[in-house]
């Protein structure tokens, strides 16, 4: 008997481990959206009725009226979104197949679908998971508005992730007996984005004639801060056509797996795929494109190649090198060396001042000679010099150059409106940003060089563009904005989230971004096929500033970190995790049941 009590005090505990919600029936969702002439819907609570999750339950009977009809349907979702969210004037009410009053209109223009397939009544089944919209025409006459909605549904994804949306439409019926729908993309819509009064608002993406598009009926957005975005587009020509508003939503959050659901046409079963335009994945396919373009050719002339792809952690054969550094001593002298080739061969692990026995430093030994280089140059003179802190090595071989005669010398080039000019008189973004460069390791420690660079990021901050990049002959200048990005992470400012590099339509980085060209490099401006003498080598140089700006590391040209020994740290080791619950129940059910067990044997050897 008192085996058979610990027996049924083990069972008793297993049940109590079994989980309710094992039990209680799961409940149905339906993500409803409701437009109203054009417009999102917003509820008393001040939420858009975008893809609302509404948990359906039975409250309406066949005829539309209060009770239960055995099933879960159209009527009933609506019913219940507007007794849980409509404010107040807003009702809702059908006779159980046709509706007579949605959101408080009575016009009886309305239209609804179910996974963008029109449904034949409102006592049409739903089921979990299933997109429902519902909306009012803008037409009341001709019904002409056209329902559209995009291939993406929901995405969940990090920052500075680019997603490509493609615009569908229901343009017809087939002939009886199928009536299928005939389904087209929409070529001239603009993508928009939803406020939180419902309206919307253009974002300049057009699909399939426009700006920014891959091909016919698709539009992309770059998406770079955090956030919930409801996507949404407008007619190109609402003259003619008018469009039922589609929605996808987007949330952005940083370290966040990319996820983005698409919508199958037949089916509606969502598929998750992975973005090709994310920072990380544009970084790494502009390096491979680079790399690519001379890993068969170690040759000099690839300075402005090779250098950021060490810089980036591209590793080459000691064949390779020994190939380059052979041709360079073949075609390089010395006394024509340039910053260029300096930055290459430090960044590659070399020390520029004796390779093979030559010192490639020579022409930036004597103080005089480098002020009387154009300001670009002498800025980059310095660069190279700090890049491995050079200067021992130049006062060793008989130079009189030193850094405070140089820096002097910049700042007393300085134009009056805070910038630097290549002409010396007129200022300019690109020589502006080159100097910021140059002057960034003396920044914190020479208070004339933080007055002068502020003064500079100021003028940056006021001639940049509403969408974040800068113009060059009244156009975006991928080269130009990628400059801006290296000087102002050689100081430590974010161009993703520093709000003086913030503007209305974008940021810095975002401008840099949207230059990219698929499995290419960079367009010099965006739109326009890969540029690979400046636009691509640039970029990518301010990709890796942007990288090692975020990952805590030395910035761009200061290059001692390629000397420094340090040990690397081991891979961290992190254990698979999963639900633990199962386990956890396992453990307590094994702990109670040796509990149960040792009282009956305890009471046992008692008797």
């Amino acid at each position: 008997m008192k085996k058979f009590i610990a027996f049924a005090l083990t069972l008793v505990m297993c049940i109590c481990l079994i989980p309710i919600s094992a039990i209680a029936e799961d409940p149905t969702t339906v993500f409803v959206t409701l437009t109203v002439k054009g417009d999102f819907a917003v509820t008393k609570n001040s939420k858009l009725v975008a893809q609302l999750p509404i948990e359906v339950t039975d409250v309406c009977d066949a005829n539309g009226d209060p009770g239960q009809d055995g099933k879960l349907t159209i009527d009933d979702a609506l019913h219940i979104l507007h007794e849980d969210y409509a404010p107040a004037g807003k009702g809702y009410a059908s006779n159980g197949n046709f509706m007579f009053e949605l959101w408080g209109d009575t016009s009886g223009s309305f239209g609804y679908l179910v996974n963008n397939v029109f449904a034949w009544s409102t006592n049409d089944v739903v089921s979990d998971g299933d997109q429902l919209y519902a909306y009012i025409y803008v037409d009341e006459v001709n019904f002409s508005d056209s329902y559209s909605y995009f291939d993406v549904v929901t995405a969940n994804i990090p920052p500075y992730t680019s997603i490509d949306f493609l615009l569908k439409n229901i343009s017809g019926y087939e002939p009886p007996p199928s009536y299928a729908p005939i389904i087209s993309e929409t070529k001239g819509a603009q993508l928009a984005l939803v406020g939180e009064d419902g309206k919307l608002v253009p974002t300049g993406q057009f699909t399939g004639d426009g700006n920014n598009y891959t091909t016919p009926g698709v539009a992309s957005i770059l998406f770079s801060t955090e956030g919930t975005y409801y996507v949404s587009a407008v007619s190109g020509d609402p003259t003619n056509e008018i469009l039922v508003p589609p929605i996808a939503v987007v949330t952005v959050k940083n370290g966040a797996k990319t996820e983005i659901n698409y919508a199958d046409d037949t089916k509606f079963e969502l598929t998750t795929t992975k973005p090709a335009d994310t920072f990380d994945n544009i970084y790494k396919a502009v390096g491979k494109y680079m790399n690519d373009s001379i890993k068969d050719t170690p040759e000099s002339g690839i300075e402005d190649v090779i250098m950021p792809l060490a810089r980036a952690g591209y590793k080459y054969s000691d064949d390779y090198l020994k190939k380059y550094v052979a041709d360079i001593l073949k075609n390089k002298k010395p006394e024509d060396s340039r910053s260029a080739l300096v930055f290459a061969l430090t960044s590659l692990g070399f020390d520029a001042s004796n390779v093979e026995g030559r010192n490639y430093l020579t022409p930036f030994m004597k103080l005089a000679d480098i002020k009387a280089l154009w300001i670009t140059s002498e800025a980059y003179a310095l660069l190279a010099i700090d890049t491995n802190d050079y200067w021992d090595e130049i006062k060793a071989a008989g130079g009189d150059a030193t850094a405070d005669e140089i820096v002097k010398d910049i700042l007393s080039k300085q134009v009056t409106n805070g910038g630097w000019g290549f002409d010396g008189t007129n200022m300019d973004i690109d020589t502006t940003a080159m100097v910021i460069q140059s002057l960034a390791p003396y920044y914190k420690t020479n208070l004339e060089v933080k007055t002068a660079v502020d003064k500079a990021l100021k003028l940056l901050s006021n001639a940049q563009a509403s969408n974040g990049a800068y113009l060059n002959w009244g156009s975006e200048n991928t080269a130009t904005t990628a400059q801006v990005i290296l000087a102002v992470c050689s100081l430590g400012i974010d161009p993703a989230t520093d709000p003086r590099f913030v503007k209305t339509e974008g940021s810095l980085l975002d401008a840099l971004l949207r230059a990219y060209v698929k499995g290419a490099g960079f367009a010099m401006t965006p739109g326009g096929p890969s540029e690979d003498s400046f636009g691509t080598p640039q970029g990518f140089q301010a990709l890796n500033a942007y990288y090692r700006l975020k990952n805590n590391k030395r910035t761009f040209f200061d290059m001692r970190d390629v000397f420094e020994k340090t040990p690397e740290a081991p891979a961290e080791t992190v254990a698979a995790t999963a639900d633990n619950s199962e386990i956890v129940a396992t453990l307590m059910l094994m702990a109670s049941s040796a509990f149960a067990m040792y009282a009956v044997r305890k009471k046992e050897d008692e008797s």
